[in-house]
This record gives structure tokens, C-alpha cells and sequence, in this order.
């Protein structure tokens, strides 16, 4: 017996839970990206601290140059 498609999930509640993981990743890995480098960068190298908004265009930008983004 497969849990998908039955009583237990829905082809709806299946979309819902895509949906909740997809916001947590797009804006989850910027945030710890940002963290991660506010602790480390400034520290070590004086650099300025990064914004979250700056973070997320880092994340964009790695994930072309690095074929995450398959374009």
C-alpha cells in the first residue's frame, strides 16, 4: 500500500509541503549564507557585513557559475 494517493495524502497537501520546503530553501539558504559570513568574514578580513538581500544575490550568483541553475 503506497502512502501517496491515499487517505493520508492528498495530491493537495503533497502540493502544500513542496510549496513550505521551496520558501524554506529559497529564502533559508541566504540567511545561513549571511550568518555564516557575518561570523567569519569581518573577523578575519575586516570585510563589511553582509545584508540579507546581498546574501540572496550571492546565492543566485554561486548557483549559476556552479551549475545548480541549469540555464
Amino acid at each position: 500500500m503506497t502512502l501517496i494517493g491515499s487517505r493520508f495524502f492528498s495530491p493537495f497537501s503533497i502540493g502544500i509541503v513542496g510549496l513550505v520546503i521551496l520558501f524554506v530553501l529559497t529564502f533559508g539558504i541566504p540567511a545561513l549564507l549571511m550568518w555564516v559570513w557575518n561570523a567569519t568574514m569581518p573577523e578575519l578580513f575586516g570585510w563589511t557585513r553582509l545584508r540579507y538581500w546581498q546574501a540572496f544575490r550571492l546565492e543566485l550568483i554561486s548557483g549559476l557559475l556552479f551549475g545548480i541553475f541549469r540555464l
